[in-house]
C-alpha cells in the first residue's frame, strides 16, 4: 500500500496557540471580507486579534466560563467565536433555525452563562427564569444598549509583552489598504478609541473543554459533543493538509456556521494559511460573490454543488449547448471559459462533506476544471475523518473519500467505521452512558457502514441504523438507493424506506416543484417511476425499489438540508 499524500502543515497542539500564531504571521493579511451598510469591508488579523483581546478581557470581568453564540455568520460572530478559543473559554455555537424550545434546552444542558446573539433572539430573555445559569444577553448586531459595540466601546486592556502588536484604529485603515477591494471601507465595528494590548490569557491545556456542539438531531434528541483543544487543533491541521492554497486564499462562507463542519474546515483550517474569509450576503450573490471576492475554494453539502450544475445545464440550454460531456475538446474549452467567468475563475477546489457526494458530479466538475474532493466526517470528530486531497484526487476512485491519516486511524469492525485519533471528541457533555456506548478503548463507533480497499481508500456506504434487512438475509443501504437519483430533475427529494409487513423496499418522493409547474404533476409522476424503473433494471432484484409513495410537502431537513428521517 502506498503511502497517502498530504500537504505539509506545521502543527499547533491547541486552536489557542494556533490563533496566536497566525495573527503574529499573517497579522496584515485580510481575515474577514464582508458588506455593511452598502460598504464593502476588510478586516485583518491584526483587527480580528485586537477585537478578539477587547472580547476576552470582557468576558473575563463577567466571569463566565461557558458561552452561546447565536446569530447570522458576521465579523463580530467570528471575533466572539475566536476569543472564547483564545481564552479557553467554552463556546456553544447554536442553530439560529431551531424553535425557542429547542434553543433554551440547549442553553440550559450547556451550562451557558452569557448569550451572545443577533437582537432578534432577545425574546429568549423573557423565558429565562432565576434558576437558568445565563443571566444575560449580548446583541452582536446593534450598537445601542446591551450590544457588543457597547460594552466594548471605552474598553481598555491591559498591557503585554508577547501579544500580537498594538493597533490604533488610524493605522489599521493604512494595513487594510494593502488588501482592499477596489471601493472598500474600513469600519471599525466596536470602538474608535485607541486601544493597547490585551494581557496574555492563561495557557489553556490541549484536553480542555474547548467546545460543546449539537449534534443535528436527525434523529432523537440532540447531544452535546465535547470537543477539546487540541480536537478542534487537529482537525483544522488535518483540513489543512487536504487544500493547497496561495498565500493570500478567499473562501466564500456559505454554510450555517453553528455545524461543526463550517466551524473546522471555514473557519479555524484558513488559520493554517492565513486565508480570508468572505461572507455571502444572500444565497441569492453566491456566483455574483464568488468573483467579487475571487475565491479561491468552497467548503459545502453536495446539495450546493447539485445547484451549482442544474444551473449551469440550465444556462447551457437556454444558450442551445448540449451536455459539456458531449463537447468536443475546442467547443468544451470555449464554454468552460465563459462558465468559470461566471462562477468565478480564481475557483480551484471545493471539499464537500456532510452528506454523500455522487462520482458523477466530481467527474463533471473536473470538466470544468474544478476539484471536488469528496470528504467524511462527523460531530464527534471535529469533523474530518477522511478526505480525497487537492490535486492527488483519485477519480478513478471517485466513490472514496479518500485514505484517512494525518491526525487518525481508522479501522472496520463487523462492516462499521471506527476511529482513533487527536481529533476524536471527549465526549458527550452530561451524558456517560451515550459516551460509553460510542468510545470503547480509545475507539470511536462511528455507525457508518464501510470498507477500506487494499490501498487504504475508504468508502461509506450507509448508516448502519438505516440499514434495511430483508428477509432473504439481503443487507441494503438506502443512502446507495437515494444516491442514484440525485441527477433526476423531476425529485426535489427522497427517502428509501422497507415495507416490514410486505418484506419489499420502498421510496417516498417529494417531485421537483419546477418540474411540476412546468409539467403538471401526473407527468411528473409518470417519469419519475420511469426513471425508478430504469434505475431497477440495473441494480440485484433485492434491491429493487417495488413502491413508490409521493409526497404533497417537503421533508423536513437539517441546516445542512439533510432530511429529518
Amino acid at each position: 500500500m502506498s503511502k497517502a499524500f498530504y500537504f505539509d502543515r506545521d502543527y499547533a497542539d491547541t486552536v489557542q496557540s494556533l490563533i496566536a500564531r497566525t495573527a503574529q504571521l499573517y497579522g496584515k493579511h485580510p481575515f474577514c471580507e464582508y458588506v455593511e451598510g452598502g460598504k464593502n469591508v476588510v478586516k485583518s488579523y491584526q483587527n480580528m486579534m485586537d477585537d478578539v483581546q477587547r472580547i476576552e478581557a470582557y468576558l473575563a470581568e463577567a466571569g463566565v466560563r461557558h458561552v452561546g453564540l447565536l446569530g447570522a455568520t458576521s465579523y463580530q460572530w467570528l471575533c466572539v467565536f475566536m476569543a472564547c478559543l483564545y481564552s479557553g473559554i467554552v463556546v456553544v455555537p447554536m442553530d439560529t433555525l431551531l424553535s425557542s424550545e429547542d434553543l433554551l434546552y440547549q442553553i440550559r444542558h450547556s451550562d451557558t452563562e452569557l448569550l451572545f446573539c443577533d437582537e432578534k433572539f432577545g425574546n429568549l430573555s423573557e423565558e429565562l427564569t432565576q434558576e437558568d445559569k445565563c443571566k444575560k444577553l449580548c446583541y452582536l448586531d446593534t450598537l445601542g444598549e446591551s450590544s457588543l459595540a457597547q460594552e466594548l466601546s471605552t474598553r481598555l486592556v491591559r498591557p503585554c509583552e508577547n501579544a500580537p502588536s498594538t493597533v490604533i484604529p488610524g493605522l489599521t485603515r493604512n494595513l487594510d489598504q494593502q488588501f482592499k477591494i477596489p471601493g472598500q471601507a474600513h469600519n471599525d465595528v466596536f470602538t474608535q478609541s485607541v486601544v493597547a494590548q490585551a494581557a496574555e490569557p492563561a495557557a489553556v491545556d490541549k484536553r480542555d473543554l474547548a467546545m460543546i456542539v449539537y449534534t443535528s438531531g436527525t434523529t432523537g434528541v440532540p447531544k452535546g459533543v465535547m470537543l477539546s483543544q487540541e480536537n478542534l487543533a487537529a482537525a483544522a491541521h488535518y483540513g489543512s493538509a487536504v487544500v493547497d492554497t496561495p498565500l493570500v486564499s478567499r473562501l466564500l462562507v456559505i454554510l450555517p456556521n453553528n455545524h461543526v463542519f463550517t466551524i473546522g474546515h471555514c473557519f479555524l483550517t484558513p488559520l493554517y494559511f492565513g486565508g480570508s474569509l468572505c461572507l455571502n450576503d444572500s444565497i441569492l450573490n453566491t456566483f455574483t460573490n464568488l468573483t467579487k471576492y475571487k475565491v479561491d475554494f468552497l467548503v459545502v453539502v453536495p446539495a450546493v454543488m447539485r445547484i451549482f450544475k442544474q444551473q449551469i445545464e440550465n444556462q447551457l440550454n437556454e444558450a442551445g449547448v448540449g451536455p459539456l460531456e458531449s463537447l468536443g475538446k475546442i467547443k468544451l474549452a470555449l464554454v468552460t471559459k465563459a462558465i468559470r467567468a461566471k462562477i468565478g475563475p480564481n475557483l480551484k477546489s471545493v471539499v464537500c462533506g456532510g452528506a454523500p457526494l455522487d462520482p458523477a458530479l466530481v467527474h463533471y466538475f473536473k470538466l470544468l476544471d474544478i476539484q471536488l474532493q469528496s470528504g467524511y466526517g462527523m460531530t464527534e470528530c471535529a469533523p474530518l475523518i477522511s478526505c480525497q486531497v487537492k490535486d492527488h484526487i483519485d477519480y478513478d476512485r471517485a466513490d472514496s473519500v479518500g485514505v484517512p491519516g494525518v491526525c487518525i486511524d481508522a479501522k472496520i469492525i463487523d462492516g462499521e467505521i471506527q476511529v482513533s485519533g487527536k481529533n476524536v471528541m471527549l465526549g458527550y457533555y452530561k451524558d456517560p452512558q451515550s459516551t460509553a456506548e460510542v468510545l470503547v478503548d480509545g475507539w470511536l463507533k462511528t455507525g457508518d457502514l464501510g470498507y477500506l480497499d487494499d490501498e487504504g481508500f475508504l468508502y461509506v456506504t450507509g448508516r448502519r441504523k438505516n440499514l434495511i434487512i430483508l428477509g432473504n438475509g439481503e443487507n441494503v443501504s438506502p443512502e446507495e438507493l437515494e444516491m442514484l437519483f440525485d441527477d433526476c430533475t423531476y425529485i426535489d427529494s427522497m427517502i428509501v424506506y422497507p415495507n416490514v409487513e410486505l418484506d419489499i423496499i420502498c421510496a417516498e418522493i417529494y417531485p421537483d416543484e419546477k418540474a411540476v409547474e412546468k409539467l403538471g404533476l401526473e407527468k411528473v409522476q409518470e417519469l419519475i417511476r420511469d426513471v425508478v424503473k430504469e434505475v431497477n433494471q440495473k441494480l440485484p432484484i433485492y434491491k429493487n425499489i417495488k413502491l413508490v409513495n409521493f409526497r404533497d410537502t417537503p421533508f423536513e431537513k437539517t441546516t445542512t438540508l439533510k432530511i429529518k428521517r
